[in-house]
């Protein structure tokens, strides 16, 4: 127990000598203040004076040189048959916002004819997925455009939803 105590003891003495005093000592001399000049330092970004370039563009001599090997009789088929497949394609991934969902056939009427009154802009489409019918628009690629119109019809339509769906491609 008396080991306990010198050990406390002791500690609080060395940290009683190693604090350092709060009196405020003087130096009889004047502290100098250090300027040090850093534009030297400072990015200087070159002029750009064209009045000195007195360049000359390249000129190419093409006489005399025939081009026998073009690559458009190849390319042209390939894009041909590139735009022949992508004609098959009548829907791609994209999104629609979704006015009404519900089970009244004459509330989606009402609801749809309010949308082409809103606007004659964007298509409108009445689907029927049993028990429901649903009224959306539009055939938006991306989210961001569908935002766009959304923000304008959730003022007339408030339950309207932005959706996934598949959107025709025209």
């Amino acid at each position: 127990m008396r080991t306990i105590y010198l050990i406390i003891g002791m500690s609080v003495l060395l940290m009683l000598a190693s604090c350092k005093g709060t009196s405020k000592v003087s130096s009889s001399t004047p502290s100098k203040k250090v300027e040090e000049d850093l534009s030297k330092y400072m990015y200087k970004p070159k002029s750009l004076d064209n009045s000195k370039k007195t360049e000359t563009p390249a000129v190419v001599n093409t006489q005399g040189i025939t081009f026998e090997k073009h690559i458009n009789g190849t390319i042209n088929p390939l894009m041909d048959s590139i735009a022949v497949s992508n004609k098959r394609y009548h829907s791609a991934p994209g999104y629609r916002i979704m006015v009404y969902s519900g089970n009244s056939s004459e509330e989606s009427a009402a609801v749809r004819k309010e949308v082409y009154e809103w606007s004659r802009d964007y298509e409108v489409y009445t689907q029927y997925k049993q028990p429901a019918f649903r009224v959306k628009v539009g055939n938006f690629e991306d989210r961001i455009n569908a935002n766009y119109v959304y923000s304008d019809l959730v003022k007339f339509f408030p339950n309207a939803v932005i959706i996934p769906d598949q959107i025709e491609i025209k």
